[in-house]
């Protein structure tokens, strides 16, 4: 009996929608919270008392990832919310959901995954005001 085999054309057929709702294709917006919110406060606060680079640069890193999740998972909801107006769009209506490469079900799925990714990198990494910051930014307005 011979199992099926896994190739990256298939994987990619299956997550390339993914990939495309949470916009990690195109980093652009989670750089824009990046660079001038966390990485200009930590450079700065880091400069004013001489943080060490063994602290400076894995917290970059951190940062970097908070932003990019927080964003992912507004893009996510964006495009969960949108979607019937993104459908009538001709620059959004070959996102994700409204060519209907995957339904909204998987989608709101895919928006827990994604909180739930969240939840667990700021409850493993932040404390007190900073976590409920965080926290507060996965929130939707």
């Amino acid at each position: 009996m011979t199992s099926p085999r896994i190739n990256s054309v298939s994987i990619m057929h299956y997550t390339r929608p993914y990939i495309e709702l949470a916009r990690l294709e195109k980093p652009t917006g989670s750089l824009l919270i990046f660079w001038p919110f966390e990485a200009w406060g930590l450079t700065m606060a880091a400069f004013r008392t001489h943080l060490p680079l063994k602290y400076y640069i894995p917290n970059l890193l951190r940062y970097l990832a908070a932003a990019i999740i927080i964003r992912s998972c507004g893009c996510t909801v964006n495009d969960i919310v949108d979607r019937n107006i993104d459908g009538n769009v001709s620059r959004t209506k070959k996102r994700p959901l409204p060519s209907g490469r995957i339904s909204v079900r998987s989608a709101l799925l895919f928006l827990v995954v994604q909180y739930l990714v969240g939840i667990v990198f700021f409850v493993a990494f932040l404390e007190g005001l900073a976590l409920r910051t965080a926290l507060w930014q996965l929130i939707p307005m």
